[in-house]
């Protein structure tokens, strides 16, 4: 996901635990945002961070792609491109 959604994400979903309502100012905020995201055994109320997970889910598509001939993903980018060390640098699509 782009960092623009997520940052706007993040926003309502902020607002939402502190209010209830769509917006919200800093004021009201009881504690901040990287603490909320913290693990609850870390003193965090275990919030998931959407930017950590979405480079984790990334990175897990790029391992399948390089690791196993048997995914759906590792497939496609074979057919596609004929194999992820032949994928295009960067095209409008997007880079690897």
């Amino acid at each position: 996901m782009p960092q623009g959604f997520l940052d706007a994400y993040d926003s309502r979903r902020r607002a939402f635990l502190w209010s209830g309502e769509e917006t919200i100012s800093g004021a009201q905020c009881l504690v901040s945002w990287e603490r909320a995201c913290l693990p609850k055994k870390d003193g965090g109320l275990g919030v998931r961070d959407l930017s950590l997970q979405n480079t984790c889910l990334l990175l897990k598509l790029l391992h399948r792609v390089h690791d196993t001939t048997d995914s759906a993903w590792a497939r496609w980018i074979k057919a596609e491109f004929g194999g992820p060390l032949d994928a295009p640098v960067h095209n409008e699509a997007g880079t690897h």
